[in-house]
Formats: structure tokens, sequence, C-alpha cells
């Protein structure tokens, strides 16, 4: 299996949280990729390679990132991605606004098998750690 995982991020919190999904993916025998939405917006069909795209973003006025965010997801979403995996992820000041901001995400991808969302409050990054381990246990 191999993953990438694109996040967006202002203060750091999303892209910190990426990379310990990184860091757990890896610790699994995972190999996987981190990037910049922007880093690859211009060629977004390198996610077809993946098996598992893990998505995220901070939580912008209930929901994902607006520029360029919302438009590199349009972009993925006329991809073929069938029989490929999603993880969601985010973070956000309120512990009940990074869920909706990936189930914003989740609803934008539905080509994709949803396997879970994960988050945090601002930097509380080892809170998500438990639901990561859960959801990555379950894709061998």
């Amino acid at each position: 299996m191999k993953a990438i995982i694109i996040y967006n991020t202002k203060s750091g919190n999303t892209e910190a949280l990426g990379k310990k999904i990184k860091e757990i993916l890896e610790s699994k025998g995972i190999t996987s990729e981190i990037h910049r939405d922007k880093e690859i917006k211009k060629t977004p069909n390198i996610v077809e390679s993946f098996d598992l795209l893990c998505v995220g973003s901070p939580c912008h006025m209930g929901g994902p990132a607006f520029f360029p965010f919302r438009g590199f997801l349009k972009k993925l979403a006329k991809l073929d991605l069938k029989n490929k995996k999603l993880l969601c992820f985010a973070t956000s000041g309120d512990e009940k606004k990074w869920p909706i901001t990936c189930d914003k995400i989740k609803k934008r991808l539905p080509q994709l098998e949803h396997l879970g969302n994960v988050g945090c409050v601002e930097t509380n990054i080892e809170t998500a750690v438990p639901e990561i381990d859960r959801i990555i246990k379950n894709l061998k």
C-alpha cells in the first residue's frame, strides 16, 4: 500500500498533524509521501498512483480552507479515483468544528472509500493518535 498526505495549512497545525499521520503510516510499513496542496496543484493526477489519500485542512468558516484548497479538491474529484481510500484530517480552534471540515472534504470526494476522520484542536496532535492508529490498523 502507498499513501499520499495532502494538506493545507495556515498556522502549521494541519501540517504537523499530516506529519504525524505520515510517521504512523510508516511505522506500520506503509510507504507515504506528504505534500502541501499548492505543491501539487498543477499535477493533481499524481494521486492516481496511490492507494490511500489522506487529505487535510484547517477549518475556515465551518469548512475546508478556501483558495486554493477547495479548487484543488475540485480537481481531485474529476480524477479516476475508484478503488482508492480516503482519510480526512483537520484542525480547528474548536473541537466541534474539525469534524465538520472533514465531512465537507469527504463530500467533495465521493468516489473514494472513506475510512474515517481525524483531527485536533490547535496543536493538540497527540489527541488524534489513537484514532489514526485505529484507522490504519484496519487497512491491511
